[in-house]
This record gives C-alpha cells, sequence and structure tokens, in this order.
C-alpha cells in the first residue's frame, strides 16, 4: 500500500487519494505526525472529497482519541458517503452523547444490520438509560448475534440483573470488541485487560478503537493503571 500510494504521488503530486492511502498507511504503522501530514495534505487537494474527511477520522482522529475532532470530520463526509453513517454514529456514542448516537443509528438502511447496524443501535439505548428497552427489544434475538449479545450483557448489568449479564457473557465468542464492551459493562478490570493483552497483535488502529469502546462502556475503568500505558507503548499509540 505504501509503495503504490508513493508511486502514484510520483507521478500525480496532486492526488488526494494517494496521500489519503499514505496517511493510513502511516497510521498502521505508528508514525502518528506524518500520518497526520498526510491525511491533510489529501483534504487541502481535495476538500469536497468525503473519503479524505472520513478516513481522517477513523484512521487517526479516532485512534488517538480525538472524538469531538473526529466527529466534525465523520459530519463532513457523511453528508455525501453514507458509508461513513455508522462511524458517525459510533464516534458520537465515544463521546457520551448517547441519544445523538442513538439517533444516527437509526437511520442506517434495514440491509446494514448484518455488519455494523447491530454494533451501533442497542448499546447506544443501553448507555442513554433505555436498557430496559434494549431488553425487550433484543432479548429474544437468536444465540448467534454476538454484538447485539454484548450490548444485552451491558443492558443487564445497568439494570441490576447481574447474574444474567454474566450467563450471558460466558456465552460470547471471543472477539475482542464483544468481549471487551461486556466485560467493561461488568466493570472486571482484570478481564478487559485480558483481552486487550490478547488483541495487541491487532495494531495502534484497532486497539485505539478497541480502548474507547472499553472506556465508553464504563468511563474511568482502567484510568491510572500503568498496565495501559505499557499496553500503548507496545502497540504504538501515544
Amino acid at each position: 500500500m505504501r509503495a503504490a500510494a508513493e508511486k502514484a504521488i510520483e507521478l500525480d503530486p496532486l492526488s488526494a487519494e494517494s496521500y489519503d492511502a499514505l496517511g493510513a498507511a502511516d497510521a498502521r504503522e505508528g508514525p502518528w505526525e506524518r500520518a497526520e501530514k498526510n491525511f491533510r495534505r489529501s483534504i487541502e487537494i481535495q476538500p469536497s472529497r468525503p473519503e479524505a474527511h472520513g478516513h481522517f477520522a477513523v484512521n487517526y482522529l479516532l485512534p488517538l482519541g480525538r472524538v469531538e475532532e473526529a466527529i466534525q470530520e465523520l459530519r463532513m463526509a457523511e453528508k455525501s458517503d453514507r458509508n461513513f453513517t455508522f462511524f458517525l454514529g459510533d464516534a458520537l456514542a465515544d463521546a457520551g452523547r448517547n441519544e445523538e448516537a442513538a439517533g444516527v443509528c437509526e437511520t442506517l438502511p434495514p440491509d446494514y444490520g448484518g455488519t455494523f447496524g447491530d454494533l451501533c443501535l442497542p448499546g447506544a439505548l443501553a448507555r442513554a438509560g433505555r436498557a430496559r428497552e434494549v431488553i425487550q427489544r433484543y432479548g429474544a434475538l437468536p444465540a448467534n448475534a454476538p454484538r447485539v449479545n454484548a450490548a444485552l450483557v451491558c443492558a443487564y448489568a445497568r439494570v441490576g440483573r447481574r447474574e444474567e449479564a454474566e450467563k450471558l457473557a460466558a456465552t460470547l465468542p471471543s472477539g475482542f470488541n464483544v468481549q471487551g464492551q461486556a466485560f467493561a459493562c461488568l466493570g472486571d478490570k482484570e478481564r478487559v485487560f485480558e483481552v486487550l493483552n490478547r488483541a495487541t497483535a491487532i495494531g495502534p488502529i484497532r486497539m485505539g478503537w478497541l480502548l474507547l469502546r472499553v472506556d465508553r462502556e464504563c468511563p474511568g475503568l482502567l484510568r491510572g493503571d500503568p498496565r495501559l500505558k505499557a499496553l500503548r507503548k507496545n502497540v504504538g499509540l501515544p
């Protein structure tokens, strides 16, 4: 990817797509200042291109925890590219703006649910104080809906049904996001760190997303723990 982007820039120094790709390559490897420079150059060349704003938000601003800036960029991207709707809802949830996040998630088309839609709405509703609604709305879903089941763990925990939350959590597959979300909702720091330590190979971008999702389910759960600083350093996050 890097070699292709660099060659494309050599052939066309005003290729916004190529600077966008180069910024993504940098972000995956961790030279964050260079990544930002390339993303901003892409936006400078073609400011109306939605992918330039969306990729900057998703691959750079969100992993680094710059959530409000990411929301601004995603709003610009989402105006003309609905592929960024989920990411806007997700970023609003990261900012604790859960009613807004739920509103955005509800605009996703029905056929979006098989990919990201089912990760978006139930969690936002549960965090917005509508946990009972989540249980009523999603509690009868089949067992093969892990993202929804993770949100249900959170809903059960939020209404004090701890035993049911733990029982459902035990059925979750070993995916980092679903387990990290569920264990954070249960306030179980040790199990969250077990998930994070298993996830180090996913790289800095995905680890940044995962840390945001853990923090939005239980704000401050990992704050001040020296293991968090070591983990961030290990995966290439500042």
